[in-house]
């Protein structure tokens, strides 16, 4: 049998502009600040000095948007409360393009700023769903005291 040969360095270049030395470890991880397509390219070296390399293009795309919203009573005789979902943050360069309501008592709305007038006091479970302008979700529910 033959003799293999060692790789004894493993080096990243990103595509961005960052390099990755990891030395011995064949493994990286990497953080792009911005999505897109990146040509990643890793230069190993072995015990004898001889170098190899490749490259793969990779696509970056950005996380899930983060839903979040905060309420108010807008008339406490009445139930009426408001909501502002504007605290929602999309990821990258992604936006917000939808905000789905549900109001806990079979009740919706749509838009960054709804208002609902509930029923009755009672404590409600409302959620919120954004969608993003590459299609990804976010979603958070809240329990919301109603007077």
């Amino acid at each position: 049998g033959g003799v293999g040969h060692q790789v004894v360095n493993y080096l990243w270049n990103f595509g961005d502009g960052q390099l990755g030395d990891t030395g011995n470890s064949r493994y990286a991880d990497h953080t792009f600040a911005s999505t897109g397509v990146y040509t990643v390219q890793l230069t190993v070296t072995d015990e004898t000095g001889l170098i190899g390399s490749t490259s793969q293009a990779v696509t970056v795309t950005a996380g899930n948007p983060v839903a979040d919203f905060t309420s108010s009573v807008t008339n406490a005789g009445t139930h009426a409360m408001s909501f502002d979902g504007r605290l929602s943050a999309a990821s990258g360069t992604a936006t917000i393009s939808t905000y789905s309501w549900n109001f806990g008592d079979g009740g919706s709305g749509t838009g960054p700023t709804p208002a609902h007038t509930y029923a009755s006091t009672n404590t409600y479970t409302v959620t919120l769903t954004i969608t993003d302008s590459t299609g990804k979700t976010g979603v958070v529910s809240k329990n919301v005291s109603v007077p």
